[in-house]
């Protein structure tokens, strides 16, 4: 059977397993940097951080949207002249006469397949497979719709953030094992975590680049915006995790919304950027959702009303990216649509927050 590298889903669990540790050990820090400023001061930086990355996200659509058209013109140009090349052999053959299309040698009039290809004449084995059975094995183990095994290791990092946070006690309520805020107990928890969090990220790290030493020895081919983990690529993800999760924790927003122009920076396809970042975004928030709902602060009447606005939300982009698929195959309007609502966003921001000041400035 052949197995085509394409069908695999559109979540990226490697980046995953690369960002998450960092990416919860920066929202540990931010939440401890966020006391020492103040509000005026993390309202600026919100909104110079996600201008830039708006802008820089926009940049990087146009230079995606140039590319498209560029590959775009190449493959209409390579068509038009396969057409002609075509045309002008088929010129060629019409000119032979009649007697010479019947001089076939014996094994063609017995129905024997050549070894040549039609197109330039090299030879090749049409039953020759290339793909050994280990890098079957690999292109079966991707086509798997949910990786348990990956999901799993996600759930754990969610795990270690959970009882750290249960631990020290959440912002204004008590440890479930009495731990009072500043004693040595609490930083001793506090500063456990990163140990913890450097350990998996190293253990993710050194699992995705033996994966991808065990790729290249077996010759794997790498689509466009595939990420090859070597060693340079498994420190660069997890430091972007890092400043992710460090802004996200420090002016109090997702984490969605900053790693997804950085990802788009470093090439990566707009539809695994949006996949991708959705989803961690579940594991993200799991931890924070688990606290309230264990101190009986979640107001459940308003949660239940945004579980339902978000499902219809989500259901309608599903609906216009189908749609949008069905127009254009093209990747940049998904970047355009990404940028857009990060810098909508920025604008919403820098207006609430002109609008806070000047309120307590009247008061």
């Amino acid at each position: 059977m052949c197995l085509c590298v394409l069908c695999r889903p559109l979540i990226e669990f490697d980046v995953l397993l690369s960002i998450q540790p960092t990416l919860m050990l920066g929202a540990i820090i931010g939440v401890m940097l966020n006391r020492l400023f103040p509000a005026w001061l993390l309202m600026a930086m919100l909104i110079l951080l996600l201008g830039y990355s708006g802008i820089r996200a926009y940049i990087n659509t146009y230079k995606l949207f140039k590319r498209e058209q560029r590959e775009a013109r190449e493959k209409h140009n390579s068509k038009k002249i396969e057409q002609e090349g075509l045309l002008s052999h088929q010129n060629q053959v019409n000119a032979i006469p009649h007697s010479i299309h019947y001089s076939a040698s014996a094994s063609e009039m017995s129905g024997a397949v050549s070894n040549r290809d039609p197109l330039n004449g090299t030879a090749y084995d049409r039953d020759m497979n290339p793909q050994s059975p280990e890098l079957a094995r690999i292109l079966r183990k991707e086509a798997r719709m949910v990786p348990w095994v990956k999901v799993l290791a996600c759930m754990f990092f969610e795990v270690g953030i959970a009882t750290y946070t249960l631990l020290k006690g959440p912002s204004g309520k008590p440890s479930i094992v009495g731990i009072q805020p500043c004693s040595w107990e609490y930083w001793s928890i506090t500063a456990a975590t990163v140990p913890y969090f450097l350990l998996l990220t190293v253990l993710s790290g050194m699992y995705l680049n033996w994966q991808h030493r065990r790729k290249e020895r077996l010759g794997y081919v790498y689509l466009d915006g595939d990420i090859q983990w070597t060693p340079k690529k498994c420190v660069l993800y997890p430091m972007v995790g890092l400043l992710a999760g460090t802004c996200a924790g420090l002016l109090g927003i997702s984490s969605g919304m900053i790693v997804g122009p950085i990802l788009l920076e470093m090439a990566m396809l707009p539809p695994v950027i949006t996949a991708t970042t959705a989803f961690m975004i579940i594991f993200a928030q799991f931890a924070v959702a688990l606290q309230y709902i264990l101190f009986g602060q979640i107001g459940w009447q308003l949660g239940l009303y945004f579980i339902g606005t978000g499902a219809c939300a989500s259901v309608l982009g599903q609906i216009v990216l189908y749609i949008k698929n069905k127009i254009s195959k093209r990747d940049s309007l998904l970047a355009l649509l990404m940028s857009t609502v990060v810098l909508v966003s920025c604008i919403l921001l820098a207006a609430v927050g002109i609008y806070d000041q000047i309120v307590l400035y009247i008061k």
